[in-house]
């Protein structure tokens, strides 16, 4: 998969720039996709191919650093779980099989 056009589109960002919601949400909608493109047109043989990409950076497969970013992510869900919670916010459930649990019994 070529990706060049993507990189070009693509350019860094500078934190101090996003100040509000509607600019972080401007970001996640252009990198979503992207990300879901990645994985959908990418074999697996080059998913799990180690990939040099910095000079300072050890190889790593594309498939390694799509789950470091999910599992990354999940780990600031539960930093923002556990501050709200120390802030006597009750947070709605979000445990799926919980939700399975009560969704599957009956009455």
């Amino acid at each position: 998969m070529d990706l060049r056009a993507d990189r070009e589109t693509f350019q860094p960002v500078v934190r101090e720039e996003l100040t509000t919601w509607e600019d972080i949400d401007s970001i996640r909608s252009k990198t979503r996709p992207l990300l879901h493109r990645i994985i959908d047109e990418t074999p697996d043989e080059e998913l799990n191919m180690p990939t040099k990409a910095a000079l300072a950076a050890p190889a790593r497969a594309p498939s390694e650093i799509i789950a470091h970013i999910l599992l990354h992510e999940r780990g600031h869900h539960g930093d923002v779980t556990t501050l709200l919670s120390a802030l006597g916010v009750t947070l709605p459930l979000s445990d799926y099989l919980v939700f399975a649990f009560f969704r599957d019994r009956p009455g």
